[in-house]
């Protein structure tokens, strides 16, 4: 499938529909197949890079906290919706092989390295615990 075919979703924020169309680009030119969960988890991933994104550039004018009717400090929400982000982000990078770790596991589950090529990478997955 060619990067062309693939539609960005509207709903994503702006910077969201510039780092799906990096990563889908990214993916495709390293021989990566797409199935519908992949495209979901990509979907994720943009979205939360957007939110992480809006919520640095507020924190980043606005500080982390500031004091609230009763005169305490308290946080503003974005510190945890951009953390909340930042994890969300981390998992989808995993799931679509972004990570030096993630890379490394399907390098080492390629049917290159395994005698039972056929089998699904659940299926693999599933033989590695048994182990």
């Amino acid at each position: 499938m060619e990067f062309l075919d693939i539609k960005v979703p509207s709903w994503l924020g702006p910077k969201g529909k510039e780092e799906y169309k990096r990563i889908a680009e990214l993916l495709l030119k390293e021989g990566k197949e797409f199935t519908e969960k992949d495209y979901k988890t990509l979907e994720l991933y943009a979205d939360s890079y957007d939110k992480w994104l809006r919520c640095e550039k507020f924190l980043k004018k606005n500080g982390y906290s500031y004091i609230c009717k009763s005169g305490y400090p308290s946080q503003y929400p974005e510190v945890t919706i951009s953390s909340n982000a930042q994890k969300t982000m981390l998992t989808c990078a995993r799931e679509l092989g972004l990570t030096p770790a993630a890379r490394s596991r399907m390098n080492k589950n390629s049917p290159a390295n395994d005698d039972d090529s056929n089998k699904t990478q659940d299926e693999k997955d599933m033989d590695e615990l048994m182990s």
